[in-house]
């Protein structure tokens, strides 16, 4: 997966990216946030990131490739409700959300039972990272949370994907080569360690692949077809 911060096919390099993604053999785009327009409303503001989704789907649709939008602070799809609704009209499977539980803030089964409900078929990946981000003092700044320590209920959440029969892939998003403590940005870099940054990973992919396993994931074509148009 190629993850982008596109949210309109006229984006700059929208087209060469999409197609170096094809000539790569990765499946799967994953764009941007989309942002509230100024002083529009909430609606036009949504209109707007939905045309820019489906202009983006085309192009996908063009270079056989799958999209996923991702759950991101202070976003218009921050939360499932609203993602589910920048998803709307889009095909399940074709067009997709990958969800980061507890990345945000803790999580409990409840909520992600929540946001299961609110998308539906259109949950197609997790976003598993061993960080958590934490807004203090106007900004946002990730904090080290090795899957392993129990930072989320990992166990409960992927159980509850795994009753469900949802189609879905891991994503493991870290920056396991920095340690496990990340220094604040004057201050000076911690020295990587490279047996404790695969002893993290190791234990991380261990968490993860007890409960999902190791699956291989099957798409079918992505290329158009008479009886579906993008609306």
């Amino acid at each position: 997966m190629v993850t982008t911060d596109l949210t309109s096919p006229f984006d700059d390099h929208a087209d060469a990216v999409h197609a170096a993604c094809a000539e790569a053999g990765i499946p799967y785009i994953r764009y941007g946030a989309w942002a509230r327009l100024g002083e529009r409303s909430f609606h036009d503001s949504l209109k707007t990131a939905q045309a820019g989704l489906r202009g983006l789907e085309t192009l996908c649709r063009r270079w056989n490739l799958r999209a996923l939008i991702r759950q991101t602070p202070g976003s218009l799809q921050a939360q499932a409700g609203y993602a589910a609704a920048l998803l709307q009209h889009r095909r399940p499977g074709f067009v997709g959300a990958c969800l980061a539980p507890g990345e945000v803030w803790p999580l409990g089964l409840e909520g992600w039972r929540l946001d299961l409900d609110a998308l539906g078929d259109y949950v197609q990946a997790l976003s598993v990272t061993n960080s958590t981000l934490v807004h203090a003092n106007g900004r946002w700044t990730r904090t080290p949370a090795p899957l392993a320590d129990g930072v989320a209920d990992w166990s409960a959440l992927l159980d509850e994907v795994t009753r469900r029969g949802l189609d879905v892939f891991a994503l493991l998003e870290s920056r396991y080569a920095d340690g496990p403590v990340w220094r604040a940005e004057r201050a000076a870099p911690a020295p990587a360690d490279s047996r404790l940054a695969r002893e993290l990973l190791r234990r991380d992919l261990e968490a993860v692949r007890q409960r999902l396993g190791a699956r291989p994931v099957r798409r079918a074509s992505n290329k158009p077809r008479r009886w579906y148009r993008p609306r």
